[in-house]
């Protein structure tokens, strides 16, 4: 990702560490790859993580549509990004091809 090697604050690991990753080892890697881009320290800290203090992920709701969901999740990604896409798709865990057909389809624009 060619950014400087960060720490884990104590508190963020704690977190890490008792969160069941539902979606295994690849939503932990899209956790740290997050925390790796909007980090604005040297250590990832619990604000970095897309989790709450309680072990909920932030911002869940149960009102919105998956395709909702997908679309508000790509649009977060893609402006901490700053719309690069390359970068946008590695966070996401998904190929550039397909990241490019989701663009097109939710109407987002680059």
């Amino acid at each position: 990702m060619n950014k400087p090697e960060k720490r884990i604050s104590a508190e963020a690991q704690q977190l890490l560490l008792s969160y069941p990753w539902p979606g295994n080892v690849r939503e932990l890697e899209n956790a740290i790859e997050r925390a790796m881009v909007i980090g604005k320290k040297s250590e990832i800290s619990l604000a970095d993580l897309p989790l709450n203090p309680d072990g909920q992920k932030k911002n869940s709701t149960h009102a919105l549509t998956l395709a909702d969901i997908e679309k508000e999740h790509i649009q977060k990604v893609f402006k901490e990004v700053d719309g690069n896409v390359t970068r946008a798709a590695g966070l996401l865990g998904i190929d550039r091809v397909t990241l490019y057909n989701k663009l097109k389809k939710y109407g987002i624009k680059r």
